[in-house]
């Protein structure tokens, strides 16, 4: 009797893989002196560069790619000075203004800011921060004015902490009085995600990625500003301490990375990267950490990806 198996076994194997390492501190370049390594200071912005070798980034008989890794080391402000650090209330006909120092806040230390400012405005202890049904640590705070009404006016910082806002781009103009406005749903991120793009490394797909925002583009990454697996604890209001609204440094391993197709004939040469907000513009650098130019930095935002690069 014959027990040879009428199909044969085929030896199989899974994809010979290689990594293509990224990080935007390569587009500064380094000097040697036999003992020390100088780096040059940062003249691009990270959210907006080029890197170009004098040789081919990668080359090889490889069809796909994927990001397997991303790092980001993100210490941006998220009060920046003359973007979102303006807020603005109005008595009767008159309009004052508080400026934030540009820096690191909660919704409580904004929310305590503002109070300090109005009432050294003023000269009287007429604002301070309410909680509604004196249930500290609710979530939910109101500035509120001891005696009369005011209105808070459109301006971004006043947007983002979730205020009822009065109207001076319509005619005539709407002004909701009040005595008490409660901060409902305040988050001060400048961005609730950015976009890490580049298109030398999308642009073969054929699949193209979709979006329900109007600004629409292949990404290589989306980083969404919330904590992976922890609670990120509350400030004095009761509000989520967000991610970002303190420098970190944080890496995030991807299980199932989106497969970016590669036409095999084609080496990867020099990549331009973008890192794009929500309102789909570039991320602007430099900011002022504080009120003072000379505070300008390019290196607040830094990023490493990691991609497998797959022959089939």
């Amino acid at each position: 009797m014959d027990y040879t198996p009428s199909e044969r076994a085929i030896t199989s194997r899974n994809a010979s893989t290689a990594n293509l390492a990224i990080d935007s501190r390569d587009r500064t370049r380094f000097t040697s002196n036999n003992l020390f390594q100088t780096l040059q200071p940062y003249d691009t912005p990270s959210t907006n560069f080029t890197i170009a070798l004098n040789q081919n980034i990668m080359t090889g008989f490889f069809t796909r790619l994927a990001v397997n890794e991303v790092c980001l080391n993100w210490s941006r402000p998220n009060i920046i000075a003359s973007v979102n650090n303006e807020f603005i209330i109005r008595i009767g006909a008159t309009n004052t203004s508080v400026l934030l120092d540009g820096g690191y806040y909660t919704v409580a230390d904004a929310l305590d800011a503002i109070v300090i400012g109005l009432n050294t405005a003023l000269g009287a202890s007429a604002f301070s921060i309410t909680q509604p049904n004196a249930v500290p640590g609710s979530g939910v705070a109101s500035l509120t004015k001891a005696v009369g009404s005011f209105c808070i006016l459109n301006t971004p910082l006043a947007y983002q902490l979730g205020f009822q806002l009065s109207s001076s781009t319509v005619s005539p103009p709407v002004f909701n009085f009040g005595n008490s406005f409660p901060a409902w749903s305040a988050t001060l991120l400048n961005t609730p995600y950015i976009d890490i793009v580049c298109n030398n490394l999308t642009y073969c797909q054929n699949l193209k990625d979709g979006t329900t925002s109007q600004n629409s583009q292949d990404i290589l990454y989306r980083w969404n500003f919330a904590w992976d697996d922890r609670d990120s604890g509350y400030d004095a209001y009761g509000y989520p301490i967000l991610k970002g609204y303190k420098p970190f440094c944080a890496r995030r391993a991807i299980p199932f990375p989106k497969q970016i197709l590669w036409d095999n004939i084609q080496p990867i040469g020099q990549l331009s990267f973008q890192i794009y907000g929500a309102d789909g513009l570039i991320l602007y650098q430099p900011v002022p950490i504080l009120n003072d130019a000379s505070t300008l930095s390019y290196g607040e935002i830094e990023f490493s990806v990691n991609l497998l690069v797959s022959e089939v």
